[in-house]
């Protein structure tokens, strides 16, 4: 646990508390975590994923999370699906944001700018 302090922190006996994913297994061995990436980066959707490996899509998005911050999500994108039944898909990047909304994406190396109608003339 990555805490302020070296100790685990203890709750509050209060009972106002709720703690959150105890239905999913958190652990993966290292073969099947690589796998998941591997098959994230190469155009998976996260259903197919589980499916492959028999895992719940919410355990493969939390493994992907996992592996998005150690830096080893490179998920590029492909013309033809990566599996039988993914659909053909393009990877949309929010380059901007104004206000908490996207105003320029970028899809397939070409970026859009969101402009509203109010604002044209």
């Amino acid at each position: 646990m990555n805490t302020a302090s070296s100790t685990i922190p203890i709750l509050p006996a209060t009972g106002d508390h709720e703690y959150c994913l105890e239905d999913l297994e958190l652990a993966f061995p290292k073969k099947q975590l690589q796998q998941i990436t591997k098959e994230w980066n190469s155009g998976w959707s996260i259903e197919s994923i589980a499916e492959n490996i028999q895992r719940d899509p919410d355990e493969v998005f939390l493994a992907l999370f996992h592996q998005a911050r150690k830096n080893k999500i490179k998920r590029k994108y492909s013309h033809k699906p990566a599996a039988a039944g993914d659909q053909y898909k393009a990877v949309v990047e929010v380059k901007k944001l104004k206000k908490g909304e996207p105003s320029v994406i970028e899809i397939d190396g070409k970026r859009f700018i969101y402009e509203p109608e109010t604002k044209r003339k």
